[in-house]
């Protein structure tokens, strides 16, 4: 359940991750742009 050898970062430092949440957390994404962000196919 732990990355072996893994640090925890600062929110800040990876600005382009996305969490999306519907009540609990569903997936991460990436964003593209200001309005899109890029998920896998079975997030929805």
């Amino acid at each position: 359940n732990k990355i072996v050898s893994g640090s925890f970062a600062a929110v800040e430092s990876h600005p382009w991750i996305a969490a999306i949440f519907s009540r609990r957390f569903l997936c991460g994404g990436s964003l593209i742009s200001p309005c899109w962000v890029v998920t896998a196919a079975h997030c929805f």
